[in-house]
């Protein structure tokens, strides 16, 4: 299977591709607010470099939050314009579930990634499942149980964290895994999760 992944959720922008199931490439950075300059190019270079053309694909996997409303939308965008000209599945997957693939720990642990100010989207694995719906809550409420999570090493207090990066490779991973259960051919039903609303707040003078 043959599988373009995107990872726009934080200020890492990531580009993979699996060629028959395996990872064959993957370009990535974490320069603030390049998503919409960097994401086209990424996608390009890796398909001209791994494919004869998107054609060759089997769907497109992207991270659909939670996470940055900006980035989210950027990597959802190029996504359905790239699945809907080449009649291809778009794959949804959720953030922090992505995360989680990198996890080892079975016990009960917080994933989380920097929403604003003291808050993250987070969600509680046990087992590398769910155990938790989605939230997004202070940090100051993640406590008792580790935390790995992305972006809030400098808010956060609790010595009990690890930090983990979003990447398109986990992404990709769970794409394929989970291919037939995720995939979705009606594009226009596909969104991001953004739980919090888009705000933009000027600064009084």
């Amino acid at each position: 299977m043959n599988i373009l992944a995107l990872e726009t959720s934080t200020n890492i922008c990531s580009v993979a591709i699996f060629i028959d199931d395996k990872l064959a490439e993957i370009n990535e950075t974490n320069e603030p607010r390049i998503h919409s300059q960097k994401l086209p190019v990424f996608v390009d270079d890796i398909i001209k470099s791994s494919l004869s053309s998107i054609n060759d694909l089997d769907g497109i996997a992207v991270s659909a939050g939670p996470g940055s409303y900006t980035g989210l939308r950027i990597g959802m965008s190029l996504a359905k314009g790239l699945a809907y000209a080449s009649s291809l599945p778009i794959i949804p997957i959720p953030t922090l579930q992505s995360l989680e693939k990198q996890i080892t720990m079975q016990s009960e642990h917080w994933v989380a990634i920097h929403s604003h100010r003291d808050l993250v989207f987070t969600q509680k694995f046990l087992k590398n499942t769910e155990n938790s719906d989605p939230k997004c809550i202070s940090i100051s409420e993640l406590n008792n149980i580790p935390v790995f999570g992305y972006g809030i090493s400098k808010y956060i207090t609790t010595e009990n964290f690890t930090e983990i990066c979003p990447s398109a490779r986990w992404i990709g991973e769970i794409a394929i895994n989970k291919y037939y259960e995720l995939k979705e051919e009606n594009i226009n039903s596909v969104n991001p999760l953004y739980l919090t609303e888009f705000n933009i707040s000027l600064d009084k003078k």
